[in-house]
């Protein structure tokens, strides 16, 4: 199954990725670091001096994740259901 990782203040609440893993139907990997514009440039950095002979390298050696939260079967099917419920409505109020 495909995952998807989350960064920001989001992830701050277990909440809130909870919810997002539930309602995507993905696990969600939660990255040690939160200051995800930092790495990238401290990844920049070491691929410019050479300490990484590519991003990709770099990227595998220096992004951790610290968690992966998985869905929740039950309530995926729920929010399946009322986002269709939703496109629905959202249809039906074309043209008005």
């Amino acid at each position: 199954m495909n995952c998807y990782r989350i960064s920001g203040g989001a992830v701050r609440s277990r909440i809130w990725v909870q919810l997002f893993s539930d309602i995507l139907d993905r696990p969600l990997e939660i990255l040690e670091h939160e200051e995800l514009g930092t790495l990238g440039a401290a990844m920049a950095a070491a691929v410019g001096v050479g300490a990484y002979p590519t991003f990709e390298c770099a990227a595998q050696s220096m992004v951790r994740v610290r968690e992966v939260v998985m869905p929740r079967d039950r309530l995926t099917g729920l929010y399946d259901t009322k986002y269709r419920e939703y496109c629905r409505a959202i249809e039906a109020l074309q043209g008005f």
